[in-house]
């Protein structure tokens, strides 16, 4: 007995571009430094954060698609073009598709500008944030830190919290709950860094 048959064109054929999702790669290496830039809508461009690392590992599947973690780190970070706050962690994440930086592990920030951290007659700085985990990202303009957190100035120390967000001069700061109460801080978020 002999059965036939075909195929509508096309069919049963693999495309090999797209038959089998790209394969993950990695690369290690040892310090380096890199400045994340973003353009505005007039063209010019700013940084909205800066990374100096002693070991690093970056993971892609695609060129737009890549994340990048560096272990050892120390930078700043910016906003409208200036930094606001000198950070140091244990490791740091970075993703190409947004200005978004994690960082985690015995995180200390400490603010460089805002009226409530000019420095004292001593040089300390005013202002200085610990936690386990913070995320600054640039479009949200709001530094989000989670899991035991402290806010140290000249006049008081307070933490533990879960959860505290400010903003980078920490003129509106708080448990997301009472931050998403202020109706500029609800502004901010809105219409990203530029929002108050």
């Amino acid at each position: 007995m002999l059965s036939g048959g075909c195929d509508r064109p096309g069919q049963g054929q693999k495309d090999p571009e797209h038959s089998n999702p790209p394969e993950e790669r990695s690369l290690h290496t040892t310090g380096g430094e890199t400045t994340r830039r973003r353009q505005l809508p007039h063209g010019r461009w700013e940084p909205v954060w800066a990374v100096q690392w002693e070991s690093a590992d970056l993971s892609y599947l695609t060129e737009k698609q890549f994340k990048g973690r560096m272990n050892g780190v120390s930078g700043k970070l910016y906003q409208d073009g200036k930094p606001f706050g000198r950070f140091g962690a244990d490791a740091a994440t970075a993703y190409k598709e947004s200005d978004r930086l994690t960082l985690s592990g015995h995180v200390k920030l400490t603010m460089l500008r805002s009226k409530r951290t000019a420095k004292s007659k001593s040089g300390m700085p005013k202002t200085r944030l610990t936690c386990d985990e913070l995320e600054w990202d640039a479009g949200e303009g709001v530094i989000k830190a989670k899991k035991n957190v402290y806010v140290d100035t000249l006049d008081y120390k307070i933490g533990p919290f879960t959860e505290y967000w400010a903003t980078p001069d920490f003129t509106l700061a708080g448990t997301p709950d009472l931050f998403l109460k202020n109706p500029a801080a609800r502004s901010k978020m809105k219409h990203g860094a530029k929002g108050l």
